[in-house]
């Protein structure tokens, strides 16, 4: 038997998956910021106070969307090479072009950027240190170099989103890791302390 906690927790969940359903579907249907509170609930049936319940805003729901996704994304994704990551990512939002212009057009850019950034943090991180092992370079050096990628790649999500996405992923993805990886290793190599006893 399930005790009533446990069924309770249970419709919680169901009533945040059929907003979060509805909320995919709206978007696919209209731009972000014409999505309203009142066009949610209809389409799930709920009171305007069960939403409320779940989520402060819309802008918390968008947030929970997003990170659902990307979560769901990360779990499949192959960590060996950031560059597999992005062109899976990219197909993805070929894929789903409808709902990426919805966002994109009606976002804050700094909420964008917010965004990709935490998403991709790891990603780069990982990859410079993996790259500056052997060598003394300051941790704020790292930082820096992976900042600087960060900004790059997302110079490049803007513009294939700009380009209606029709540029070639794969041949655009592999010029771009050839330039970021001689500036890895030119920045690694230049902000590399003197070596011990020198």
């Amino acid at each position: 038997h399930h005790s009533c906690a446990q069924g309770g927790s249970q419709m919680r969940n169901l009533t945040k998956n059929a907003i979060l359903q509805a909320f995919q579907e709206l978007l696919e249907e209209v731009p972000f910021d014409k999505i309203t509170v009142s066009m949610l609930v209809k389409r799930c049936g709920i009171h305007h106070n069960t939403f409320y319940y779940h989520y402060q805003d819309i802008y918390q729901l968008l947030d929970e969307w997003m990170t659902q996704e990307l979560a769901r994304f990360s779990h499949e994704r192959n960590t060996d090479s950031w560059e597999k990551n992005l062109k899976a990512f990219l197909q993805n939002c070929k894929k789903n072009q409808k709902i990426v212009k919805h966002i994109m057009n009606s976002l804050p850019r700094e909420q964008l950027e917010r965004f990709v950034f935490s998403s991709t943090n790891d990603i780069f991180d990982s990859y410079v240190r993996k790259e500056a092992q052997g060598r003394s370079v300051p941790e704020k050096e790292i930082e820096d170099i992976a900042a600087f990628c960060r900004y790059a790649i997302f110079g490049f999500f803007l513009k294939f989103c700009w380009n209606n996405m029709e540029e070639d992923i794969d041949e655009g993805i592999d010029r771009m890791s050839k330039v970021l990886h001689g500036f890895i290793c030119q920045a690694l190599h230049s902000s590399q302390g003197d070596p011990k006893g020198k």
